[in-house]
């Protein structure tokens, strides 16, 4: 059975690099479509992409409000028809021929749910938070919560960039839409990886990222504590040391500020 790509990219007022992304993917020949979904923007993003995007490949759906990235994946994934899906961020561009590497590796993986390209800054060298080890008491207190740059198979991967395989998705009833923003995909694949299934990076597979957002530093300080005391929970820590990491995050954070 030969394999399809539904390609997903969630908007949220950044049209112009959601369509520079859109465009990064279409160039790939494995890709079969692309789904859009607009975030309630409210700035004419969705006329922009729907006039700039060819309407043959690329479908834009305007969600009716907020529901955050992993929502908006979700989202797209229920207008999507592809086995496996490439989730991109808006910010990101797909190197030529990174989405066929990342094919082959579901192909020929059957345990594996997630292939995960190599996340790279505007230089080119590596982002060092795109993967790492499940958080814990100990990683967060030490600071290891990252691997070595050629780790091949983490804990976790980045949802800026990473195909996953429908079945295992919808195994585990996609992103927990109660992550706004970030650590949903740590999440993600700490339930991927509780059902049995395999994360996997592959190191040939390339994909540019320029983090921007709209928020400010005080705002995504906030939205990262709420999602990690969120996903310690749910990852069983206990409550104590939950308590700890929180007031130790907390310090972190206004020592940075």
């Amino acid at each position: 059975m030969t394999s399809t790509v539904s390609g997903i990219v969630v908007n949220y007022k950044t049209k112009e690099l959601t369509a520079s992304a859109v465009e990064s993917m279409l160039d790939e020949p494995d890709l079969t479509d692309v789904v859009v979904v607009d975030n309630c923007s409210l700035d004419g993003s969705v006329e922009f992409l729907r006039s700039r995007l060819p309407e043959d490949r690329v479908r834009v759906v305007a969600n009716d409000r907020n529901s955050g990235f992993g929502g908006g994946v979700n989202v797209g994934a229920g207008h999507s028809t592809g086995s496996f899906m490439l989730v991109l961020n808006s910010d990101a561009t797909l190197e030529r021929g990174s989405l066929a590497l990342l094919v082959r590796a579901l192909d020929a993986e059957s345990a594996t749910a997630i292939a995960a390209p190599v996340i790279v800054g505007p230089d080119g060298s590596p982002q060092i938070d795109a993967f790492g080890d499940f958080p814990s008491f100990r990683r967060m207190l030490l600071r290891t919560n990252r691997r070595p740059r050629d780790e091949p198979r983490p804990d976790w991967v980045s949802g800026a960039a990473m195909l996953v395989r429908r079945c295992a998705f919808e195994q585990v009833g996609g992103f927990d839409v109660a992550f706004h923003m970030y650590l949903e995909d740590v999440d993600l694949c700490s339930r991927l990886r509780s059902m049995g299934w395999e994360i996997l990076r592959v190191r040939e597979s390339k994909v540019r990222h320029s983090p921007g957002t709209s928020s400010t530093g005080h705002e995504r300080e906030e939205s990262y504590h709420e999602s990690l005391m969120l996903l310690l929970d749910k990852r069983k820590v206990p409550r104590f040391e939950i308590s700890l990491i929180g007031a130790a995050h907390r310090l972190w954070s206004s020592a940075r500020r």
